[in-house]
This record gives C-alpha cells, sequence and structure tokens, in this order.
C-alpha cells in the first residue's frame, strides 16, 4: 500500500462516524469510531497482519479501549466498519488460528 493510499485511508478514518446496535437493552448508541480505527490502523500499520486479539491487546497498552466486553465489542464494529468501507486492507487482519 502506497503512502497516498495510507492518507486516504487516515483522512477518511478522521470522518467516519455511526451507529451501533447496543446488546444491553438494545439501545441505539451513537459511538464514534474514528479513534479506534485510526489506532488499530496505526498498530497494524507497524505491523501486518495481525489477528484481532493481537489489535486488542496493542489498544489496549496504549489505553485506546478498555480491557471489556464493551471494549472487544467496539473494536470488532470498528474493524468490520473500517474493513467494509476500505480504511483497512482485509489482508491486514488475520484468522485467530493462523
Amino acid at each position: 500500500m502506497g503512502e497516498e493510499t495510507r492518507q486516504r485511508a487516515i483522512s477518511l478514518a478522521d470522518g467516519l462516524e455511526f451507529k451501533i446496535l447496543t446488546e444491553v437493552g438494545k439501545k441505539d448508541s451513537s459511538i464514534r469510531l474514528k479513534p479506534i480505527i485510526k489506532d488499530a490502523y496505526r498498530v497494524l500499520q507497524s505491523s501486518w497482519p495481525m489477528a484481532q486479539s493481537q489489535i486488542y491487546t496493542q489498544l489496549i497498552k496504549r489505553g485506546a479501549l478498555s480491557d471489556t466486553l464493551e471494549g472487544h465489542k467496539i473494536l470488532t464494529d470498528a474493524l468490520i466498519r473500517a474493513r467494509q468501507e476500505g480504511l483497512i486492507p482485509w489482508d491486514w487482519i488475520k484468522d485467530e488460528e493462523d
């Protein structure tokens, strides 16, 4: 991936905001995922491919996520959205078994 594509991904992540459905009470909560996407991108950019659990551990160490079920859900939703939007390449995240 070239520098121009990387900069585009960071730029797109800056504007990314969307809603996720939370399991608790099935309430619609607006969560800004752009900081998580940007942090995950930076982690992956330096060393890919990585499993989601490795990304999660790195983001906890950086203080970007809490070590909770909710933190795990937020990362999962952020990574799904980022990959669907083309912000994080599919091959940067590997299966846990690999």
